[in-house]
């Protein structure tokens, strides 16, 4: 992914992992991002992967869009789109992440609060229902 904000991996299980990797915003959404988000969602169905995990870095997972782009939202996507921001970034990567087929599952955040508590159990059950997926798949000798 060539976009800082958005980290992706995929282990030998074929578990992709994308990571909002701005902690310092509360792993913001700008709309750069938007679209390395996008992308990932698209890049996980193409390599193959079996699940995709969804995770932010830091405290939160993610804290909505990042206000320090705000005044510039609409005025790029008029300019690079000839649209709204809503059109540009917003629609597209809902749109990605709902026509993904993988199935889908909160990853863990390093914040020790309930929710994280919460996000790491989703994670053990889709790592578990991925497992079990690949050895059911797995032709037998």
């Amino acid at each position: 992914m060539d976009h800082a904000e958005v980290e992706t991996s995929v282990d030998e299980a074929g578990i992709y992992t994308i990571t909002l990797n701005g902690p310092a915003s509360m792993n913001g959404l700008a709309p750069l991002t938007m679209n390395a988000l996008a992308a990932a969602f698209d890049d996980a169905v193409a390599c193959g992967a079996r699940v995709l995990l969804l995770t932010g870095a830091g405290r939160a997972f993610c804290g909505g869009a990042d206000l320090r782009h705000a005044h510039t939202f609409d005025e790029i996507a008029r300019r690079e789109h000839g649209t709204t921001m809503l059109q540009a970034y917003c629609h597209p990567m809902l749109r990605a992440m709902r026509n993904c087929p993988l199935p889908t599952g909160p990853g863990r955040s390093d914040g020790r609060d309930e929710a994280s508590v919460g996000q790491r159990r989703k994670q053990d059950q889709v790592r578990r229902a991925a497992a079990r997926q690949m050895s059911s798949a797995s032709p037998q000798p």
